[in-house]
């Protein structure tokens, strides 16, 4: 239903937007791009990127996304964290958190974008995903999956059968 769709950019006032074939057409974003609903449910890493995809591909430096999600993996809400370089963002677990916690998010999942084309995770990548992970354990706001995206592809660090969550033994 119209009513109930947003674009990924943020644009959430669906009467200042067009739709057309079940589409958003945002105000916001280039006059030529067409915004695909966001989800109300997050069920797999194909969703997200489904989702992402569209405003992924004209950005030109790397930003940092988390999807907010309830108990049965709704989405109850999204946020950019920060813009970076083309190369690089840095991010800090208290900016990851603080809507999780404000929201009363249960799950969290985290993405962002390598504009470079490849969605390889860097040695950076997975160290950020595994103190991002303990962070959220601490927090009771599990990491679910983070995401790499680029325009025409994506790594989820859950498919690829990397660990998500730190070892309790630690």
């Amino acid at each position: 239903e119209a009513a109930d769709m947003r674009c990924f950019c943020g644009f959430d006032d669906i009467k200042y937007a067009r739709v057309a074939r079940g589409k958003l057409i945002c105000p916001y974003c280039s006059g030529e791009i067409v915004c695909e609903p966001v989800p109300t449910s997050l069920c797999s890493p194909a969703q997200v990127f489904a989702a992402v995809a569209l405003s992924m591909r004209r950005r030109k430096q790397e930003s940092f996304w988390v999807f907010l999600l309830d108990v049965r993996n709704h989405l109850i809400g999204k946020y950019e964290v920060c813009k970076g370089s083309l190369a690089s963002c840095m991010v800090h677990p208290r900016e990851v958190f603080a809507g999780a916690v404000s929201k009363h998010a249960a799950a969290v999942i985290l993405m962002h974008n390598h504009p470079s084309g490849d969605p390889t995770p860097s040695d950076e990548d997975m160290r950020l995903t595994e103190r991002l992970a303990a962070a959220g354990q601490i927090l009771a706001v599990p990491v679910m999956d983070h995401l790499i995206v680029t325009a025409t592809s994506y790594f989820s660090f859950r498919e690829a059968g990397l660990k998500i969550q730190p070892d309790e033994t630690r």
